[in-house]
């Protein structure tokens, strides 16, 4: 069977430049429909968010009111901001009336027991300071001495079992000298440093006991009476 082509090599590429027209203007078309869906995406997000942050703003502002009509406010969040803080601020207090069940245990008995006319808590360098008289003189003191290195501090930790840890890590007396006391009786007059372990005076310290070699006391504002007896008045110098 023979075709015979009867379009002319003209007609023939305008009916393909047509076409491809044809074809090019369908796939603009589709590509501006599918921009055109994607801007219509885009302004639905933006106009949601934009709405959302309208809605957040008006419930801002109606809180804000709310508040600012509520009487004294500041004094209300002061105090509430005070509140807050209560347990930090008693962790971090200092239990300086541990330091009445010290003095008397490290005290010595008979016939080496010593009076105190001073005493001087530095929490920042954990230095206790000392200052007194003893009647026994040296001996007294050396047994003031000895007794505060073999004294114990035992306490339990936040959460732990107790512990127990020496006292104090290092003594130094710094003055040493005879006088005479108020009643006349010839005395030595002591200056004394001790460096006490850092959490004796702590309120994270539980439970506290401070143990010497001849007692124990159970550091509780019931339990500790501090005797008299303990304490005294400066002696005169022989000097003066």
């Amino acid at each position: 069977m023979i075709q015979i082509n009867l379009l002319p090599d003209v007609k023939q590429e305008l009916i393909s430049a047509r076409r491809k027209r044809n074809t090019v203007i369908s796939i603009s078309i589709l590509a501006a429909m599918v921009s055109g869906g994607i801007v219509l995406i885009l302004a639905i997000l933006i106009g949601a968010q934009v709405g959302r942050d309208v809605l957040a703003q008006n419930a801002i502002n109606d809180e804000y009111k709310k508040l600012s009509s509520v009487e004294d406010l500041n004094n209300l969040v002061t105090i509430q901001n005070q509140l807050t803080k209560i347990n930090a601020l008693h962790d971090a207090k200092s239990v300086d009336s541990r330091v009445f069940a010290v003095l008397q245990v490290i005290n010595p008995a008979e016939p080496n027991t010593v009076k105190f006319t001073n005493v001087n808590i530095s929490p920042a360098d954990n230095k206790l300071t000392l200052e007194g008289t003893a009647a026994g003189g040296y001996s007294a003191l050396e047994a003031l001495e000895k007794t505060i290195d073999n004294t114990k501090f035992q306490y339990v930790p936040s959460g732990n079992d107790k512990v127990s840890e020496p006292l104090a890590s290092e003594v130094n007396v710094t003055d040493r000298s005879f006088g005479e006391d108020g009643n006349g009786q010839k005395v030595l007059s002591f200056k004394m440093e001790i460096t006490y372990h850092e959490n004796l005076f702590s309120n994270l310290a539980k439970s506290v006991q401070i143990v010497g070699p001849a007692q124990k006391i159970d550091v509780t504002d019931s339990r500790v009476r501090v005797p008299s007896s303990l304490f005294g008045t400066p002696a005169k110098t022989e000097n003066q």
